[in-house]
């Protein structure tokens, strides 16, 4: 008895990404009757190299928490990264950066993804700025005045530092022997038991800013 079989090799290339490589192979045949199958092999894989492919530049603030996630295809046996500032670390198993920076400064983070085929590499550029610093500059004009007149108080505020500073909160009192000009507070502020305050929340780095109130002389 003869068999008629044609066989079919079915097989995908890795591209650019290094993709793992399967190779599954099929049969088409008749038997001696003329009757017609068709089957198909196990599948055969060739691991390859992970590809790094999370991003390649991060920024975070010196003493703020800051996390960064290592991704790579081809399913990453473990991972690792040298030239890490002061207060970080990865997790070999999970492949998370994290922790609290000590330094600010551009730093080159050499990343790398392992599996049972190799290691595959990234640079990541990492930024960690100063941390944030606010400074306050308190100015009034005129600086001379009589009973029943009116001055105004003009607050600065600048966060000096390269991070954000957030929750920031601002209070003044209104000085003993005035009175408030009522609708004067500027940028938001409230007054609660004779003090002002405003809630401005995130000043970004080098951010400035300017708060009044009017008060009139008793």
């Amino acid at each position: 008895m003869n068999r008629i079989i044609a066989m079919f090799l079915c097989l995908a290339l890795p591209g650019l990404t290094w993709a793992n490589v399967s190779n599954i192979a099929s049969v088409a045949y008749r038997d001696a009757s003329g009757n017609s199958y068709n089957t198909t092999s196990n599948t055969a894989t060739v691991i390859t190299p992970p590809v790094i492919t999370s991003a390649i530049t991060a920024t975070g603030d010196a003493g703020t928490a800051f996390s960064y996630q290592v991704v790579g295809t081809n399913i990453p046996t473990s991972y690792g990264a040298t030239g890490l500032p002061a207060g970080l670390s990865i997790n070999t198993n999970s492949g998370l950066i994290s922790g609290t920076p000590t330094a600010a400064g551009t730093f080159t983070v050499t990343l790398g993804a392992t599996n049972s085929a190799g290691t595959g590499s990234a640079t990541l550029t990492l930024t960690i700025r100063t941390g944030a610093t606010i400074v306050l500059q308190k100015s009034v004009s005129p600086t001379t005045a009589t009973s029943g007149g009116t001055v105004t108080f003009t607050i600065q505020y600048q966060n000096t530092g390269a991070g954000n500073a957030t929750a920031v909160v601002i209070t003044d009192a209104v000085p003993a022997g005035t009175t408030l000009v009522s609708g004067s507070i500027t940028g938001g502020g409230t007054l609660s038991s004779n003090t002002i305050t405003w809630n401005l929340g995130t000043i970004a780095g080098s951010a400035t800013g300017t708060v009044s109130f009017q008060v009139r002389v008793n």
